[in-house]
């Protein structure tokens, strides 16, 4: 059983918390969203509106770190994924920015935090941009 004092969320998307951590949610003292704005402008004002939702429960707990997806969904070779430090491999240069400027941001975001809770290793069902989250 985890000890959620001191516990910090991060996930890749707004919606990902409650998709994959809503039995958790309740327990965690931050979320870190880490993605905002991407190339679908309905997708950008769907994300806006949730932020701007005053019933939303948790609003106080989030930081979003608006960095911009590098549009690498579904680019992965899943049928023979490889690993790397900044995540799995996809030829994009924004891919690969997109690490630094993750943990340049998480790093004073994450200082005081006992337990970082996040995405799986696979990105849950093979998102590119959840497993390089992981590899933050």
């Amino acid at each position: 059983m985890i000890n959620f004092k001191r516990s910090v969320l991060v996930v890749a998307h707004p919606d990902d918390e409650i998709l994959w951590f809503s039995s958790i949610i309740k327990n965690i003292e931050k979320i870190i969203i880490v993605f905002n704005k991407c190339e679908n402008k309905m997708v950008n004002i769907g994300r806006d509106k949730i932020f701007n939702l005053e019933l939303l429960p948790y609003k106080e707990k989030i930081t979003n770190l608006n960095i911009k997806e590098s549009g690498v969904f579904n680019k992965a070779n899943w049928k023979i994924p490889k690993s790397t430090e900044y995540g799995i491999h996809v030829n994009s240069r924004n891919y690969i920015k997109n690490f630094s400027k993750i943990n340049e941001k998480l790093h004073n975001e994450l200082k005081g935090y006992e337990n970082v809770i996040t995405h799986n290793p696979w990105g849950e069902y093979g998102h590119e941009e959840h497993v390089q989250v992981f590899k933050s």
